[in-house]
């Protein structure tokens, strides 16, 4: 299940194995009850409303958040909550590239700017976008 809003998003979190969508513009929580009444066994906080998504979780269940959510914040004792922070270890950039190498993550690159170009991808990726933005260093 995926948060998606338009025609556009939706196609997109399909596109990347999504089965069914949810409005994040309206109550998450309650657009995930709608499709999981018993709550979702785990979510993945990326942006948005992360209280919504610990409130859609089942008792036990867990949730991920890269934008500092924590237990605390839940104030849920039985869901569990972890912060997730980037590790730019060499061991941990091998094993994603060759995630990325053998087709186990994708990457859906939309579109490819010079590092010259770097504040036109700030402010496109500002403005919003599906999928990812990249900077080339020649």
């Amino acid at each position: 299940i995926a948060a998606a809003a338009t025609d556009d998003q939706r196609r997109f979190v399909g596109d990347l194995g999504a089965d069914e969508t949810v409005d994040y513009r309206s109550d998450l929580a309650a657009g995930l009850r709608s499709l999981r009444p018993e709550g979702v066994d785990a979510a993945v906080h990326l942006a948005g409303d992360g209280m919504g998504l610990a409130a859609a979780c089942r008792p036990g269940g867990r949730l991920a958040s890269t934008v500092g959510l924590t237990a605390e914040q839940v104030g849920r004792d039985d869901l569990t909550v972890t912060a997730v922070m980037a590790n730019p270890a060499t061991s941990t950039l091998d094993r994603l590239a060759a995630a990325v190498a053998d087709g186990t993550v994708r990457v859906p690159i939309q579109r490819t700017y010079s590092l010259q170009g770097a504040p036109q991808a700030f402010a496109d990726f500002e403005a919003g976008t599906l999928g990812k933005l990249a900077v080339t260093i020649d």
